[in-house]
């Protein structure tokens, strides 16, 4: 079987990103009611490149909707910066997309609104220090202007440190502009004045209760456990690895979490002063 995943030349860079142009217009094909669909990288007013895409459809199509079908699937940076619904696709003799056919479609540059208060000053620069550019303003959708779910988490633990108010990165990818953040962050107040009850129970996360679901309707079962013997050189010290493995239980205490039925709810206890020891047997052949 042979796959055919695009050429070489239909990949472009969006605001940093490697982004594979057919990708974008295999998700665009999918939307209801779309026939055909065609999408380049073209320059924007404020330099860089932004996807636009050209669509064919018997009826009018919602770009609004069509731009969140295809946010569902792929990141926001691939979603075009602007799509021009058209008759039909331009072909040159080869039955390929005849690009320079195509009609010209402007973008409206974004006017990059600066930061204003110290606090938005501050996030820009975390911002900008991340994305590795300054090209967007406070009203910018930063998922927009290049942020993913990784360097988010980056991000929401830079702010949260140099500005002292807690970030989350949940908290970040929800109000998405630098605005926004800068009034939730205002509006929460400083972190350190919380405090956090340390409880020795917590509720069951999805997998977890997936796990302990399973094991009770299957209390005897072994395919959680996994068996393994090592061979190792008489040479090695067995108390240094003894305090070896003790310092990883140290280092990881969930390893230490039971998952106990309290009432009707699962539970997880956290028993991280839990006293565990690995037991030294010398025998013979």
């Amino acid at each position: 079987d042979v796959d055919f995943v695009g050429r070489r030349d239909f990949q472009v860079k969006i605001r940093g990103f490697r982004v594979e142009l057919t990708e974008i217009e295999g998700r665009i094909r999918e939307f209801p009611g779309i026939s055909d669909a065609t999408v380049l990288a073209q320059e924007d007013a404020g330099g860089g490149k932004r996807v636009v895409a050209y669509i064919v459809s018997e009826s009018s199509v919602d770009i609004k909707a069509l731009n969140a079908f295809i946010e569902e699937k792929l990141p926001v940076y691939m979603v075009p910066a602007a799509t021009m619904q058209i008759d039909r696709i331009p072909l040159n003799q080869n039955g390929k997309v005849n690009r320079r056919l195509l009609p010209k479609i402007t973008i409206q540059a974004e006017e990059a609104v600066p930061p204003k208060t110290e606090l938005e000053k501050q996030i820009f620069s975390v911002v900008s220090q991340i994305l590795g550019m300054d090209d967007f303003g406070i009203t910018t959708d930063l998922m927009y202007a290049g942020l993913n779910s990784l360097s988010s988490i980056k991000a929401a633990a830079l702010i949260t440190e140099q500005t002292g108010k807690q970030l989350g990165t949940m908290e970040l990818m929800r109000e998405k502009t630098i605005e926004k953040i800068a009034a939730l962050l205002e509006k929460n107040g400083n972190y350190q004045e919380k405090t956090y009850e340390k409880r020795d129970a917590y509720p069951l996360t999805q997998n977890q209760l997936g796990l302990y679901f399973s094991c009770v309707k299957d209390p005897g079962t072994l395919v959680y456990n996994i068996p393994f013997a090592v061979s190792l050189h008489e040479d090695v010290d067995v108390q240094k690895l003894k305090k070896a493995i003790f310092a990883v239980l140290d280092a990881h205490p969930y390893v230490k979490t039971h998952l106990v039925l309290r009432g009707n709810e699962p539970m997880q206890l956290r028993l991280d002063d839990l006293a565990v020891d690995i037991p030294v047997i010398s025998c013979s052949e």
